[in-house]
């Protein structure tokens, strides 16, 4: 597998745990950022349950937004903000989307999931930037994961399909979850293929969080199309900025097909998932 990180000690980390936890490098222009942020006009004003074609969501996601005008000033905002990050910790990386999440007061369970698809993950690594704008823990919405999870599990995911385990992880009362707080000045990174997701916030205070996705420069961006009557994953070679502009749910057009796979995915019984978590290191 690729090189992800340029020092050793966090290669080797993030290897062995899916995801490291680092100093953030602009931490004193975090409020700066979010400033930023929120001078701009989202359909929702922040305030969550935008309109979408997946179902509706109790937070505020940039993803989630049907304003493209609003998704690509913060693609810009937030490709600035982690722009220093992402070359002084990894091996030639690139950022191809670019969100904030927002949890209002006592809103913003998010189930634990697997990210997007975006590349041959034979191949290549994806990665997810988190960065809170305020500490964060498990009243207010902190990351919640499986630890050594990642490179396991569903291999070809996308937001056209229900993620098969979710089941397992109606609530936060799995015995497998993991929380890991993550403070205002600190950036969590997290392979995408790892199981995590973030808790509720119950206190008085919104949580903001910088989130982008990146990609080794080299690797081509993909779109997967699954095709359940013939058990089949149409991936596709998705165009510059297309996980900014995509909107969940829909089908997009004129992209090239790649190549065409048997879709094998599928549901696990817990003695199956649990043989996969603990035997397949």
């Amino acid at each position: 597998m690729r090189r992800i990180f340029l020092n050793d000690e966090h290669q080797a980390f993030f290897d062995a745990n899916g995801y490291v936890k680092v100093p953030f490098i602009r931490a004193g222009e975090i409020d700066a950022y979010r400033q930023q942020i929120m001078a701009l006009s989202p359909t929702d004003n922040f305030n969550a349950f935008q309109k979408n074609l997946i179902h509706p969501q109790d937070y505020h996601c940039t993803f989630l937004d049907a304003d493209k005008n609003y998704r690509l000033k913060t693609f810009d905002i937030i490709s600035e903000f982690f722009a220093s990050a992402c070359a002084s910790l990894l091996d030639n990386y690139k950022i191809v989307q670019g969100n904030v999440f927002i949890k209002p007061p006592h809103k913003g369970y998010v189930a634990p999931h697997q990210n997007l698809t975006i590349v041959n993950e034979e191949k290549y690594t994806s990665l997810s930037f988190w960065c809170p704008a305020l500490n964060t823990n498990a009243d207010n919405g902190t990351m919640v994961i499986v630890p050594n999870s990642h490179k396991k599990f569903m291999k070809y995911r996308t937001t056209n399909i229900s993620w098969p385990l979710l089941d397992y992880f109606k609530d936060y009362n799995s015995p497998f979850l993991e929380t890991i707080n993550v403070n205002k000045g600190e950036l969590l990174i997290i392979d995408d293929s790892l199981i995590h997701g973030t808790t509720n916030n119950t206190t008085g205070d919104a949580r903001f969080v910088f989130h982008a996705m990146l990609a080794p420069q080299e690797a081509d961006i993909v779109f997967c199309d699954i095709d359940h009557q013939n058990n089949k994953v149409k991936i596709y070679e998705a165009p510059p900025l297309f996980w900014q502009l995509y909107l969940p749910g829909s089908q997009p057009d004129n992209l090239t097909l790649k190549e065409e796979v048997d879709y094998t995915d599928r549901k696990l019984t817990p003695e199956e998932f649990k043989l996969e978590l603990y035997e397949k290191v």
